[in-house]
């Protein structure tokens, strides 16, 4: 009576494996899972968004700007890091580049104004309080759900594009053929 508990289940696994499968390449799939992921950044994001900071519209001058010499997109930015830094080093860290920006050389990264005049600083730390990876995510950043959800939509209308362009035309109706 056993094997056939364990036989039903074996099936069922199968089943359920082969549905997985075929799913796999569906658009209609891939755009559900891809709005899910990016509803949840969306929900996390109000929350998240000044990143536990004050936004401001203007960076003062005379501060010193971080860089990375690493390339990729920021996953993740560790505020906790900088808040501690700060009191530290008496200074205040504004952030320039956000989760989901590509990171190059040339980019900053954030800048970091002394409150005490002149100040060496060490900047390593800082450095490792933002996370680099070589792809976007939708949990760190909802935009880039945005953008695949946008790029996705031609995909989907696809079928129905050439009619709405005007490309399929219906023959004008002749009315009733003479001799019949």
């Amino acid at each position: 009576m056993a094997w056939i508990a364990i036989f039903a289940w074996v099936v069922l696994t199968y089943v359920r494996w082969v549905d997985n499968i075929a799913r796999l390449g569906r658009l209609g799939n891939t755009i559900e899972k891809v709005d899910a992921a990016t509803r949840e950044a969306f929900g996390h994001f109000h929350r998240t968004a000044p990143l536990g900071g004050r936004p401001v519209s203007v960076i003062p001058k005379g501060g010193v700007d971080l860089y990375s010499e690493e390339l990729g997109f920021i996953q993740h930015i560790d505020t906790g890091r900088f808040e501690s830094w700060a009191k530290e080093n008496d200074a205040v860290v504004y952030v320039r580049s956000l989760p989901g920006a590509f990171v190059q050389p040339q980019r900053a990264l954030a800048t970091i104004k002394p409150l005490a005049g002149e100040a060496v600083l060490e900047l390593s730390d800082l450095l490792d309080a933002f996370v680099l990876a070589e792809r976007r995510t939708y949990a760190s950043d909802p935009r880039f759900g945005l953008a695949m959800l946008r790029k996705s939509a031609p995909s989907m209308t696809a079928p129905f594009s050439a009619f709405f362009s005007g490309r399929l035309r219906s023959r004008p109706c002749q009315g009733p053929r003479s001799g019949s």
